[in-house]
Formats: C-alpha cells, sequence, structure tokens
C-alpha cells in the first residue's frame, strides 16, 4: 500500500497537487489507520469505489480543492451535471456518478486539472500533448508542472528505498500556499 501511494500520490502527499487516485488492495481497518495518519497533515482519503479487492482511493486536499473548484468555469459546469456546493457532497455525487458512468470526465476538476484541458478532453479535440492528463492549452506551463510532479515522485520513490518511513515524507499544508 505504502509504494502504491507513493507512486500515485507522491504531489498530493508533498502539498504540490490538490489530489490523486490510487487503485489498490487495502482493508477498512488499514485505510482507518492511514485516515487518521493523514488527517494530522491536512490530507485526506476518501473511497470512491470497489471493485473486486481492489479500492480506488481518491487522496486529496480539501482546502487545495476548494481552492481549485472556485473556478468559475468550473462552478458552472459543475452546476450543470447537479453537483452541490459542499465538498464531502460533492464527493459523494461523484461516487454515484461513477457507479452511473464508471468515470465521469468531471473528476479532472477534483485531481485539479484546468478547466480547458477537462473541456478538451470532453469535447474530443486534438490534444497538444499527454502527460499526467490531455494537455490542450498552456503546454509550456504544464510540461514545467509535470516536471514538478515527476521530480516529486521521484524523490519520495528514492526516500522510500532507502528506508524513510511513509510518515515523514507528509507535509504539513500551508493555507497560504496554492
Amino acid at each position: 500500500m505504502e509504494l502504491d501511494l507513493i507512486l500515485h500520490c507522491s504531489p498530493t502527499l508533498a502539498n504540490v497537487k490538490c489530489a490523486n487516485l490510487v487503485n489498490t488492495v487495502i482493508s477498512d481497518e488499514t485505510l482507518d489507520q492511514y485516515q487518521q495518519l493523514f488527517q494530522a497533515y491536512g490530507i485526506q482519503i476518501k473511497k470512491l469505489n470497489q471493485h473486486d479487492d481492489k479500492s480506488l482511493l481518491y487522496i486529496y486536499r480539501p482546502c487545495f480543492v476548494l481552492k481549485h473548484l472556485q473556478d468559475v468555469n468550473i462552478q458552472k459546469h459543475l452546476a450543470n451535471l447537479d453537483y452541490p456546493n459542499n465538498l464531502e457532497d460533492m464527493l459523494s455525487h461523484l461516487q454515484l456518478r461513477m457507479k452511473e458512468k464508471g468515470f465521469p470526465h468531471e473528476i479532472g476538476y477534483f485531481l485539479g486539472y484546468p478547466f480547458a484541458d477537462v473541456q478538451g478532453f470532453m469535447c474530443n479535440q486534438p490534444c497538444i500533448f499527454s502527460g499526467y492528463w490531455k494537455v490542450y492549452q498552456n503546454p509550456d506551463e504544464t510540461k514545467l508542472l509535470f516536471q514538478r510532479y515527476q521530480k516529486c515522485i521521484d524523490c519520495y520513490l528514492e526516500l522510500y528505498e532507502k528506508g524513510c518511513p511513509l510518515k515523514k515524507l507528509l507535509i504539513h499544508r500551508k493555507e497560504q500556499r496554492v
């Protein structure tokens, strides 16, 4: 489980990205332990879906996600999809949409993807390039962001492989950051 978190969620654990997804095998007891640990660092975990023995976990920093979702265009689009205004209610609605649609495109907003990139994907436009998501605008800025995410993953993985426990890799959220 910890290696999955390092490989898929380091940017969120390091306070560089608002949220990540990880699909992993985890017991309810272990999930509760991680929720308690992460909460002290301003990180939340929500199980979005379960298939067989794997759980799709949404690892997120609520303040960071809310800041991203304040984009007027994102708010309008989510309102058109009947999303409520409260983050917990939004995530419950996202769970319902996942049961109905499998993997709704608007999940990108909850992962910090720019509005233009989510819309470009939804409208099946040709993308400029692909990385952590398909990019439709601001390629130079996004390439730098992707490099930052990869550097974070590489650093966390190196430290973890040298024996550094996950708990020591967690970063407290500073409210002025974002």
